[in-house]
């Protein structure tokens, strides 16, 4: 389990700096072009971004309440959706020049930009994994008799 906690959390980063990076640079694209439509869906790529990067360092930094880093994960997840299909409304797939599809394809959204919900799947599978372990250290910790003893007695008998 604790082999499935540490590898959902070395993909939950990988995940969320590869979409955090293709993001906030279409984000300063779309920003930089004079659209109020355009400044609009930069404006929210970059808030979905910021709320999903809030919810993973909050999750390693306040372990008590994982449970609403995830939830908050998976809110910033809505928004990023809510942003791509604009997004795609804004650019359009038709045939450009040289037989090129220019515009956002469906695949192209969801690689782009949707796979960024995978972020908070793999934020909930780890600390469910991690739950796991824990439980099952405590049940092997107490049936070997192992462990801490802090009862006060001395440590050792002459």
């Amino acid at each position: 389990m604790r082999t499935a906690q540490k590898t959902s959390t070395v993909f939950m980063w990988i995940f969320m700096a590869f979409y955090a990076l293709t993001n906030v640079g279409t984000a300063i694209f779309l920003i930089i072009t004079p659209s109020a439509n355009r400044v609009s869906i930069g404006t929210s790529l970059i808030t979905s971004v910021g709320l999903m990067l809030i919810s993973c360092v909050l999750y390693h930094v306040a372990p008590r309440k994982r449970a609403v880093w995830c939830i908050l994960g998976a809110v910033a997840a809505v928004v990023m959706l809510a942003a791509s299909l604009a997004l795609r409304q804004a650019y359009p797939v038709r045939i450009g020049f040289g037989g090129n599809d220019v515009g956002i394809s469906v695949w192209k959204q969801i690689w782009r930009h949707c796979g960024i919900a995978l972020v908070p799947v793999l934020m909930l599978t780890a600390w469910l994994t991690g739950r796991s372990a824990a439980k099952e250290d405590e049940v092997r910790a107490k049936s070997t008799g192992k462990g801490y003893d802090l009862s006060g007695d001395s440590i050792f008998r002459d």
